[in-house]
């Protein structure tokens, strides 16, 4: 099965958390798509509590972040997490998840 995260919360909110907790529980068990949107880009950013572990799931699937919420809050391709992928429009998420993904969760 192969899960689509959708993340807009940064990582000092609870619906971040939330999301980390899930993450865990699907990691070793199914594939996994990350789309960090919005404020959600902050996840992306290297420093925060889940930075090691946003690291390792970007070293075994995708994580996908927005160019355009990158440029809006400032953050450059060097404050990035290694790993992290960086999508130009949402074009190519729509198409993801409607034809790769088999369940989505937003947060």
């Amino acid at each position: 099965m192969i899960i689509g995260f959708i993340v807009t919360k940064t990582p000092q909110e609870e619906g971040f958390n939330n999301f980390i907790k899930l993450l865990k529980l699907y990691m070793d068990h199914d594939s996994i798509h990350v789309y960090l949107i919005g404020n959600g880009v902050y996840g992306a950013t290297s420093g925060h509590v889940h930075s090691d572990l946003i690291h390792y799931i970007g070293e075994k699937y995708e994580i996908n972040v927005s160019k355009n919420d990158l440029n809006a809050r400032g953050i450059k391709k060097n404050d990035l997490i290694l790993g992290i992928k960086i999508f130009d429009g949402y074009g190519n998420v729509v198409g993801d998840l409607m034809e790769k993904i088999d369940h989505v969760i937003s947060f």
